[in-house]
């Protein structure tokens, strides 16, 4: 019989091997997740016969929407050893850890899905596409040709106050819209794992970027932030950070005005409410065709 609990420190081996094998990372990768960002009191697992099969990971975050702050639970990094998928395990731990937030004072939960097939699958669990970022390609030559007129003015010193100096920068941007609100230790970490990849942020006290290298000549820049009118100041710090690189893959706000005339909007997370006061403010964010964003995905 299966049992669904929160996980111990006695899982940690089995939780590196899981996730090592489902989504085909190294394992000092995986472990570098739960050091730095995945603690095991925010991980829930499924066992049967005390063996460990299927697992997810609990990231607490507010969320801004229709001007109210909700106490949001980010899932993260489910997955289930192949030889037991299709058996409702999966299902049935999201079902707890719903059960679990709720008791924990949670009001909503969200999620990004790994592959579009499995929208399907969070729907049917009550999930419903809601976020929303635009995606914007652009050569080097279209951005110098954007920002010629701009001079780099701004400037910030990598310091430990700069995580939380963005997040300020962060949420006074995004004050207006509906979005995720990310703390200075959520920015921490997506700069020191997106370092692993030779990238990492860009910063100044105009905005920022997430930069992640795809390959030799493609550089994708995630939650790009800028205060209005110093957008060219980011993308030309980024290109002068990257001189070898010829494409940009910019990913931001759906509402961000600089990229009006450019890109295409996708959605990128699902969300449920587990509080009725949530509810109502996602389904009028739904009818009135708004775009709340998340930003950081962590991927």
């Amino acid at each position: 019989m299966e049992e669904y609990k929160k996980a111990d420190a006695s899982m940690t081996y089995a939780i590196i091997e899981i996730m090592s094998e489902c989504f085909d990372d190294p394992k000092w990768f995986v472990k570098f997740f739960l050091d730095k960002k995945l603690s095991l009191e925010n991980c829930y697992v499924c066992t049967l016969k005390s063996k460990v099969i299927s697992l997810l990971h609990v990231i607490p975050l507010k969320i801004r929407l229709c001007g109210h702050y909700f106490k949001g639970a980010y899932i993260y990094g489910a997955c289930t050893l192949p030889n037991y998928r299709n058996n409702g395990y999966m299902t049935k731990l999201i079902k707890y850890t719903h059960e679990v937030c709720l008791k924990d004072g949670y009001e909503c939960v969200f999620l990004v899905p790994a592959i579009k097939d499995l929208e399907k699958f969070y729907g049917k669990l009550g999930y419903v596409n809601f976020f929303k970022f635009k995606q914007v390609e652009l050569t080097r030559n279209e951005i110098l040709k954007l920002c010629e007129k701009c001079n780099l003015s701004s400037s910030m010193n990598k310091l430990d106050s700069v995580y939380s100096l963005l997040g300020k920068l962060r949420n006074d941007i995004y004050i207006n819209e509906n979005a995720v609100i990310y703390r200075s230790e959520d920015l921490r970490f997506a700069d020191q794992l997106y370092a692993l990849n030779l990238g990492g942020l860009v910063a100044s006290d105009a905005g920022y970027g997430f930069c992640m290298i795809l390959n030799s000549t493609e550089l994708k820049i995630i939650d790009f932030t800028a205060i209005e009118g110093k957008e060219c100041e980011i993308l030309r710090k980024i290109t002068d950070t990257f001189p070898s690189y010829d494409k940009f893959l910019i990913e931001t706000s759906p509402l961000n005005k600089f990229f009006k005339n450019f890109g295409s909007n996708y959605f990128n997370g699902m969300i449920l409410s587990l509080s009725e006061k949530c509810k109502t403010a996602i389904k009028l964010i739904q009818n009135e065709k708004v775009n709340p964003y998340l930003g950081i995905s962590f991927e």
